[in-house]
Parts: structure tokens; C-alpha cells; sequence
């Protein structure tokens, strides 16, 4: 027996935010950064998959863990087993793993995973020279150089701020001279009756 009411875990795989907004329900739902996870009912992921990109972040920009969602979702599509990698998936891929398991993961992983992969390479870069050639040829960027900027942000954003200092007092005008200098420049002559 199916129950779609029953919440499960889903989980931002991407490089960054995520969010959809279902008006049939009157629903927004917001990841603010990778790995956030929300809990949202299965007919909520059913309905999902009617709005225009809706199948496409299920499939390619969150992991549900859940098999028997999985299951109600997508009865009769065999999911890759990259469909469920996450962050600490991706940083064995780019730091411990072999070249032959990335280059099947930059092959058969969904769109969240390969943003993912080029998210934290471009933080930290691989382990490995021929990985770091993989993901470039892959994503047709210069990972090397990407990271350099990456670091350069780092240690911008890390710097202390400058203190000004004031060279010399500054100017400050008195009540006195602001009166004389409201008062006319040309003497007023009355005349006489």
C-alpha cells in the first residue's frame, strides 16, 4: 500500500540554491546551498512532476533517498547509482578515488552531481592531474585557473579591513560663522521720509 502523504528526506545536489514553486498547491520550497534538505510528502513530489522542470530537478537536482518514493515517482526508470551521490560522495571522487570512477560519474551522474563535482574541484582542486583533465574537458573550463580565482576571493575576503585615518581635523563650522554668512552682502539703506 502506497502512502503519499508520508514525508521523506530530499536533498539539494547542486552547485548551489534550489527552488520550485508549485501554484496548484500554493507551495515554494527553497534549498539555500548544497546539501540542504527538506522533508516534503510524496504526492507533493508527484504533483512536482507535472510543473514544467519539475521531473527535471527530481531527477537531476535533488537525491531522494527513499526507495519507495523512488519506486512512486518514477516506476519504471532505472535510476543510475550516481543518481544518489552527494557532497561526501563527490569529495571521494575528487580526492580518494580512482580516475576510472570519476570518469563514469562525469559520464552517468545527473546535472546536480556534475555541479557538484565542479563546485568543489574549483575550491580544491583533484588529487590527481589526469582528473583535473577530465573535468576540464568535460565542463570546457580551465579548473587551474578557476581555483586560482578561487583562492584570490578567499584571501580578499579574508584580509582585515582597512582603518581610515584622519590626516588632520576637519573644517567645522561655527553657529557664528553660518549667521554672518546667512546675513546679506550689501548693506540696506533706508531712506528718509
Amino acid at each position: 500500500m502506497e502512502n503519499k502523504d508520508r514525508r521523506v528526506k530530499v536533498i539539494n545536489r547542486t552547485g548551489g540554491s534550489l527552488a520550485y514553486k508549485i501554484d496548484t498547491l500554493r507551495v515554494t520550497r527553497h534549498w539555500p546551498k548544497p546539501g540542504d534538505y527538506l522533508n516534503i510528502s510524496i504526492s507533493e513530489l508527484a504533483e512536482l512532476k507535472t510543473v514544467p522542470g519539475g521531473n527535471y530537478i527530481l531527477k537531476e537536482c535533488v537525491i531522494i533517498e527513499d526507495k519507495e518514493a523512488l519506486n512512486i515517482l518514477f516506476p519504471d526508470t532505472e535510476l543510475e547509482p550516481e543518481y544518489n551521490y552527494g557532497l561526501k560522495e563527490v569529495e571521494t571522487l575528487l580526492y580518494e578515488a580512482d580516475l576510472d570512477q570519476l570518469l563514469d560519474a562525469l559520464d552517468f551522474a545527473p546535472k546536480g552531481v556534475l555541479d557538484l563535482i565542479k563546485t568543489k574541484a574549483a575550491e580544491k582542486l583533484p588529487n590527481e592531474t589526469a582528473k583535473i583533465e577530465a573535468i576540464n574537458k568535460k565542463f570546457k573550463i580551465d579548473l587551474v585557473k578557476i581555483n586560482e580565482l578561487y583562492q584570490e576571493k578567499e584571501i580578499k575576503e579574508q584580509a582585515p579591513k582597512q582603518i581610515r585615518k584622519r590626516r588632520t581635523t576637519p573644517i567645522i563650522e561655527t553657529k557664528e560663522l553660518k549667521q554672518e554668512s546667512s546675513l546679506p552682502k550689501y548693506k540696506i539703506v533706508k531712506e528718509d521720509e
